[in-house]
């Protein structure tokens, strides 16, 4: 029954100048996921209050997601839009699927608060909120009642994503809610090396960013973590 989860798709992943840390243009990117049979790859660049007007910083973040799409088209690849927010309280990150522009632009003064007063505000039937490498570092502030999943498998090279605690949160999390958690793998590629280290793997291919908001959101998926199938317990696939 897993061999219907055919699409891959790579939830986290940064291009240059939009992120600062991004060693790859948009068109490098893409090329080189199309390489290793990639179907759809979110991009979701830093995106952070830096007291800017609020529709300038934006339409300067989405030019690197526009230079993706234009290579999407070129080499085959649907590319959808993502971001990963950060509030100046602290160093948490939180990827979010299902936005478009005016999205961002309501999102962009909320980023200067916290997550506990922006989840109620802005969270949606549309969108997902996921906490990215939720314990990458020291033991982060974790506030689950402001999330709709984890990054549970973070594949970045250069930072302990410390999995088994991230695990461990998901999965008590998931049972609290009668598993309704979601938990998310990306490879939060920002080098060459990184390409294809994981991916979400789909039986429908998201044809934007509210479909693949969706699709986790009914937890119809699993995940290739480096060659390796995870199926998490609250899968689709595992209950039909």
């Amino acid at each position: 029954m897993f061999d219907e989860y055919h699409y891959r798709v790579e939830l986290h992943a940064h291009t240059k100048p939009a992120s600062h840390c991004g060693q790859m243009t948009s068109d490098e990117l893409v090329k080189r996921y199309a390489a290793v049979g990639c179907h759809a790859l979110a991009i979701t660049n830093h995106f952070m209050f830096c007291e800017q007007d609020a529709e300038n910083y934006v339409d300067c973040y989405l030019r690197d997601f526009t230079l993706a799409q234009e290579a999407g088209k070129k080499y085959g690849m649907t590319i959808l839009l993502g971001a990963e927010i950060r509030f100046s309280g602290n160093d948490n990150d939180y990827l979010i699927f299902g936005i478009d522009r005016e999205d961002l632009i309501r999102i962009y003064p909320m980023l200067s608060g916290n997550v506990r007063d922006f989840y109620p505000q802005f969270h949606n039937d549309r969108n997902v909120i996921i906490q990215a490498h939720p314990y990458r570092g020291a033991h982060a502030d974790l506030f689950p009642d402001a999330l709709d999943g984890a990054e549970v498998f973070n594949l970045h090279p250069n930072h302990n994503p410390a999995m088994a605690w991230a695990a461990a949160f998901a999965e008590a999390q998931d049972h609290a809610r009668s598993q309704g958690f979601i938990i998310s793998c990306g490879s939060d590629c920002h080098t060459e090396d990184v390409v294809g280290m994981g991916f979400t793997m789909t039986r429908s291919l998201p044809a934007d960013t509210f479909a693949l908001a969706d699709i986790l959101k009914k937890h119809d998926y699993i995940m290739n973590v480096a060659g390796n199938l995870i199926i998490p317990e609250n899968s689709t696939a595992l209950h039909e």
